[in-house]
């Protein structure tokens, strides 16, 4: 019989992410440079799981802890790993990786350990049957919806799918004679970044997304894993951006731009559609595009893309496993500050413009 193994902090950064190649599941979250840029005061640790040797199951988890005390929180987002790519889908692998992760950080560690699995396309599926069944209790957070193309039919049939009011702005759009060119480097991040601040100071919100830390883990990945980026130009002028990370059998929209000019236009269909067509080509299975932020409009325009064959999943919140009353009681105190804080920063922008 096999034995399961794990390994915890062997690994560099350059072979982690050659781990999460390995992955159909795996996402930008999961990546080291991600980490890196978007949680700058944790530690990142990471633990892989061998049968046989070879590597079966793998998680990234951001560690914060309070300072010479054995509290604190280990935070598994998007994870962990565990579909082999060219492998049948064995749930054993992630059983055996949730046990290993409750002994390392929980046991060893006196760790409260927080899991978020990725967005489910089929609701409550076997991996939240599984951390249920392995020691882990949802937090009671509400599941949010999340938006999922399904890229398995033909483009025409994908485009005939689209919700009809989509498909005119589509039609309307095409008529402009616009032109999406797919950038890298400086140039790309320059543009986008621009795009991307102009329409916060026309929509004037609070962003709270990691936009800011974009640049950072952009010129950090390596080639294989770095996002995409699309621009969409109306004689030479950008008017319409999207940043795109594919990895896996999934693509994520991570960030998206429109000027005041590319609505005027309905750049934004015309780019996303110039997305689907690429990550078809690719033999990508599906495109995340995220959720909706409890915004109509953007619920509206995602809604639409997905159409008749797409699937309205889930992001079904977070789950606890702790067994140290300190790291308990700290981490729920530390969580609720978290929330918090954000409310207030969303209260004081509406609030005093």
């Amino acid at each position: 019989m096999s034995l399961y193994k794990y390994e915890v902090d062997k690994l560099s950064k350059t072979d982690w992410h050659q781990v999460l190649l390995g992955f159909t599941d795996a996402s930008i979250d999961q990546s080291r440079s991600y980490a890196e840029a978007r949680w700058q005061k944790a530690s990142i640790s990471n633990l892989v799981v061998r049968r046989d040797d070879q590597i079966v199951a793998a998680a990234q988890v951001a560690i914060r802890k309070i300072p010479f005390l054995r509290s604190g929180v280990a935070h598994v987002k998007f994870g962990p790993l565990w579909q082999q790519r060219d492998q049948p889908t064995n749930p054993e692998h992630l059983k055996q990786v949730l046990r290993f992760l409750r002994e390392e950080y929980v046991v060893k560690r006196g760790l409260l350990l927080r899991v978020m699995p990725p967005p489910s396309k089929e609701g409550v599926d076997i991996f939240y049957n599984i951390l249920q069944r392995t020691g882990f209790k949802s937090t009671g957070d509400v599941s949010s919806e999340r938006f999922f193309v399904n890229l398995s039919s033909s483009l025409d049939d994908i485009r005939k799918n689209l919700k009809s009011r989509w498909r005119n702005h589509l039609n309307r759009a095409e008529k402009h004679n616009l032109v999406c060119k797919w950038l890298e480097g400086e140039e790309a991040i320059n543009i986008f970044m621009t795009l991307y601040g102009n329409m916060i100071n026309r929509k004037s919100f609070m962003d709270t997304s990691a936009i800011s830390e974009l640049p950072i883990f952009y010129r950090d990945l390596e080639p294989a894993l770095k996002p995409k980026i699309l621009v969409c130009f109306d004689q030479d002028t950008p008017v319409a951006g999207a940043v795109i990370s594919v990895m896996g059998d999934t693509a994520q929209y991570l960030f998206g731009a429109t000027n005041s000019k590319g609505l005027e236009l309905d750049a934004g269909y015309y780019m996303q559609w110039q997305v689907i067509k690429v990550l078809h080509d690719q033999a990508i299975a599906w495109y995340d595009l995220g959720g909706s932020c409890d915004n109509q409009g953007l619920r509206q325009f995602k809604s639409g893309l997905i159409g008749k064959n797409g699937v309205e999943g889930v992001l079904p919140g977070e789950f606890d496993c702790c067994e140290h009353a300190f790291s308990r009681v700290t981490a729920t105190i530390g969580f609720e500050l978290r929330k918090l804080h954000a409310f207030m920063r969303t209260y004081t922008w509406q609030t005093y413009p």
